[in-house]
């Protein structure tokens, strides 16, 4: 009998990963897209579309400088 290779664990959902994104700010905090990559765990590349996706929202908003703030 052959053993079945180790499975990955379940792929998370769309929703599950921005929630994770926008889990990373704390109260008030303004983070870069590089320290929300790497506080949250996601790609790079993940991190700026889900940004991109929730600035059009309004869901985060970017200030002058460029960090980014929960917005609504």
């Amino acid at each position: 009998m052959r053993s079945r290779p180790p499975q990955d664990p379940p792929a998370r959902s769309a929703t599950t990963r921005l929630f994770i994104l926008l889990d990373v700010f704390g109260r008030g905090e303004a983070l870069t897209l590089s320290q929300i990559s790497r506080r949250s765990g996601l790609p790079l590349t993940t991190t700026h579309r889900f940004v991109a996706e929730l600035t059009a929202l309004g869901a985060l908003e970017r200030d002058e400088a460029g960090w980014l703030h929960i917005g609504l």
